[in-house]
């Protein structure tokens, strides 16, 4: 799609209908790419379930999750890092319990 850079109207033809300028910008392209990303994105973190739930039955499989995939896939690695912790305490109560 082409978008006057002048107002942001579209741009059917060579000349904005909207204020007569020439200038125009090819944004679809742009558009296309983010998208892709944001698909990519999505399934990468479809994945990091299995990570969560090594959270859960290991805390330090939960905190060596959280360390390798920090920067990668930050919302995973938390949910791990969380979870690890969460074992972590619960065993920690139960232990001093007994």
């Amino acid at each position: 799609m082409k978008y006057c850079t002048n107002c942001g109207y579209e741009v059917k033809g060579k000349i904005c209908s909207n204020c007569g300028s020439k200038e125009f910008e090819i944004i679809e392209d742009i558009k296309e790419a983010e998208i892709e990303e944001q698909e990519v994105k999505v399934e990468k973190e479809k994945v990091g379930v299995l990570w969560v739930i090594l959270g859960f039955l290991s805390p330090l499989g939960g905190w060596l999750t959280w360390a390798y995939f920090k920067e990668v896939r930050p919302r995973t690695a938390r949910l791990a890092g969380i979870a690890g912790t969460f074992t972590f305490i619960v065993n920690l109560i139960v232990s001093l319990g007994h």
